[in-house]
């Protein structure tokens, strides 16, 4: 469910929804990320176990490490976004920003 959540689809109506929907993708999921490290500090916190907020951390920086925008996942991003019969260019739609 939270997996779904998370991928929400890139909406290539044009370069401003396209740019939007991705910026909007992506803090949404830092805001997840943040969240295991949050939940590691409060663990920390309420139970005196001071491993508790390492292990917080490690979900966090997996999570950072997943959706970091890398060559790898801007590649995969297009791919589907091209099967999804958009011929929009993501990379450059970004680069433009929301307001291009």
């Amino acid at each position: 469910c939270t997996i779904r959540w998370l991928r929400p689809g890139l909406d290539c109506t044009n370069q401003e929804t396209l740019a939007t929907s991705y910026t909007t993708r992506f803090f949404l999921r830092i805001a997840v990320s943040d969240a295991t490290a949050l939940t590691g500090f409060v663990g920390f916190i309420l139970s005196g176990n001071p491993a508790t907020y390492p292990i917080g951390l490690i979900f966090t920086a997996i999570g950072f490490t997943i959706i970091a925008p890398t060559a790898a996942n801007l590649a995969r991003d297009q791919m589907r976004l091209s099967l999804g019969g958009c011929g929009r260019n993501l990379v450059a739609d970004l680069r433009r920003g929301p307001s291009g």
